[in-house]
Parts: C-alpha cells; structure tokens; sequence
C-alpha cells in the first residue's frame, strides 16, 4: 500500500466506511495507484470482487457527478445497443441507502468514495502478443460507446482537462518549457507545429460530441490467452474519468496511439482500431486524414507531460512507467513515411 493512501485516507478509514455504508465484508485490499484516484480493490466472500475509488478535494463534485452519468450510459448503450457485444464497464453499487458515493472526513480532508464492479481480466498493457482482432474490437468499442454518449450533455462547469485531444498542442507548448532543450524535445515541437500547420482546422470541423477519450492499454481488459494469444479478446473498458466534449475521431486516435505501442507493425495496429470502428460509425474523409496526427500527437503528449511528472514529482515510479514506451513509438512513427 503507498504512504500517500496512508496519510491522506488510511485503508482501515476507507474499509470501515465502505463496510457500514455498503454493507460489503471487504478482505483482501489491494492499492492500485490512478492518476488523481486513489483504486482499492477488495473482495467480499458472498458478492465477489470490487473496486473502491478514493477522490480527493482536485476532484470536484460536478466530476464525480459527470462520471457517473458517463457509467450508467456506457451501460445501458451497450446492453440496448449492441447485446451482441460481450464488453463490460463498471457498474456503480449504491449504498444501503440507495446513493451512489459516500463522504469520508479525515485529518481535515474530504474523501468521496465510490465502489463499482471489478472486472476480471487481464489488462492490454501486461500482454505480450496481441491478435490484430482485439484492436479492431477496441475501435468497435469506442465506436459504440461514442454512440452511447451522443445524448449527454456536458456540464457548462465541468473542467477540461490535460489530455483533451483540443488541448494537446498547448499541453505539450507548456512541458517542454519545463523540459531539457534536447533532441527529443525539439522532435516533439516539431510535431506540434506540423499539427498546427496542418490539421488544426480540420480538428474544428469534423464532428464533436462527448467521447471516452482515455481507450489506452491500462484502460482496457482482455481475456482467453492463458493457452494461446490468439484467442484473447477485448472483454472490458474501465476509467470513465476522462470522458468529455471533443472531436469524435479524437477517441480512436487515442486507442490508435496506445496500440502503437511494442508492436511490430504500428501502422496496422491504426488500421486495425479504424477497420472496427468504422463498423459502427463511418469516418469522413476529415476524420480519416486526423486519425494518425492525433494519434502521434497523443503519443507527444503522453511523453512530454509524463516526462515533466517523473522530473518534478515526489514519486515518479508511477509516472516513468506511464510513458515507457512511448518514445520507441513516436520514433517509430516518424521515421516511416
């Protein structure tokens, strides 16, 4: 368990809220770190396994609320939409009393906890060989939870955040400021001007609705290649949190940019991710053309802005290990024509 859950919110604090106010016998607690949650999963003898989400004060309310919304949509799109799709999303357990998150004081701090379903799996990242068919499957997630959304309306107050695809070139303008002038930080300002140059109008055009936005490897579980890795399939996508307003296409660009990752063939994986999701929604020319320009930009914004988290943090364990692969990719990108 990390010191930060120790000091912030202490395990017994968090277990004994969640056992009075959910009526859960948790055993067996295990910390999974998150980019601004703190992730408990626990496991209750007679209801199976769950997944306690710690968020502090950096997380307003009008967030929590939003994501919750988010959830319940993702749910039921796909459940009405496509019962044919064996993908699951977390569902979110309420309390005895009927709410969806409690409040925990502690040291002078305010916790919301929620409990939602673990889902069993694998996650993407900790698989070695990868079947070209569970990246067409992502695209075709993305696709039908793209859909899912198309009546959600944004909060006017919900705050942006770092990895919009709308705010990348700005997000990564403001890292490399905070970043050696080295060969790889002028290779990803060069990437952000060709954009600019290049693309930007065409991002204003295109369609824009609410989207995931976050399909990377960490964000989605797979199932069945214990034998042979040709039979794992795509069986869940988690971490709502990201969703937001943003270009429709942006979301497979960002499942493109992920899938680029360790792989041999980085412009099949793209190919892949858009061969499904145009199972569901047809791309415009537009969209096509944006697909690997903001997949690589995605790529320079996981590098730069993890670059300046592992630099500056206190524990940059977490964050090195976010963009370790990330380089290899950008270069692999650029270096193809």
């Amino acid at each position: 368990m990390s010191a930060r859950m120790d000091e912030e919110a202490p395990r017994s604090a968090v277990l004994d809220a969640v056992a009075h106010e959910y009526g859960l016998d948790p055993r067996e607690p295990r910390i999974f770190k998150g980019e601004f949650d703190r992730n408990v999963r626990i496991s209750d003898p007679d209801r199976g396994t769950w997944l306690i989400k710690v968020s502090d004060e950096r997380t307003p309310a009008v967030a929590l609320d939003w994501q919750e919304t988010v959830l319940a949509a993702a749910a039921h799109g796909i459940r009405s939409g496509h019962p044919d799709m064996e993908i699951a999303t977390p569902r979110l357990l309420a309390t005895r009393t009927g709410q969806r998150r409690v409040t925990l004081e502690h040291g002078g701090k305010t916790f919301r906890l929620r409990v939602v379903e673990w889902i069993d799996g694998d996650l993407l990242s900790a698989c070695s060989a990868v079947p070209r068919s569970v990246y067409e499957e992502l695209g075709r997630a993305s696709a039908v939870l793209t859909r899912a959304f198309a009546d959600l309306t944004v909060p006017t107050d919900l705050p942006e955040h770092t990895w919009l695809a709308q705010r990348s070139t700005q997000e990564i303008r403001a890292a490399l400021t905070r970043l050696r002038d080295d060969g790889r930080s002028r290779t990803v300002a060069e990437v952000v001007a060709g954009f600019e140059r290049d693309h930007a109008d065409r991002l204003a055009r295109v369609p824009w609705g609410v989207v995931h936005q976050d399909l990377h490897d960490d964000n989605t579980i797979v199932t069945g290649g214990d034998e042979d890795p040709r039979r794992l399939r795509l069986a869940g996508v988690i971490d709502f949190n990201d969703a937001h307003f943003a270009p429709l296409v942006a979301d497979p660009a960002v499942a493109a940019a992920y899938a680029t990752l360790r792989a041999d063939d980085r412009r099949d994986r793209i190919a892949a991710v858009v061969a499904g999701y145009e199972r569901i929604r047809e791309l415009s020319e537009d969209e096509r053309s944006l697909v690997e320009p903001l997949a690589l930009l995605r790529l320079c914004t996981n590098w730069s802005v993890w670059s300046v988290r592992a630099a500056e943090d206190v524990d940059p364990e977490y964050a090195l290990r976010r963009s370790r692969h990330t380089w290899a990719a950008v270069e692999a990108l650029l270096d193809q024509p």
